[in-house]
């Protein structure tokens, strides 16, 4: 893992690949379109994706809690 090799511990969870769409203090639909503008030439190499997990994210002093809403089967 290339941060041992900088003198990092390895990250103990096990890998969760995610998506953050967007996260923002206050909705606001200007900001929001302008972010998916400016990243709508994001690319990557294809790879299987089993199934999508959306989330609500709620900040705290503690960190991130996470509730799944839903979940979407994705066929192959």
């Amino acid at each position: 893992m290339a941060v041992v090799g900088v003198g990092l511990a390895p990250e103990a969870r096990p890998f969760a690949a995610h998506i953050t769409l967007a996260r923002f203090a206050r909705p606001d639909l200007d900001r929001i379109t302008a972010f998916l503008r400016d990243e709508a030439t994001f690319a990557t190499e294809p790879f299987e994706v089993p199934e999508a997990i959306l989330y609500r994210s709620k900040l705290t002093p503690s960190g991130a809690l996470h509730e799944p809403l839903h979940r979407f089967a994705i066929p192959k």
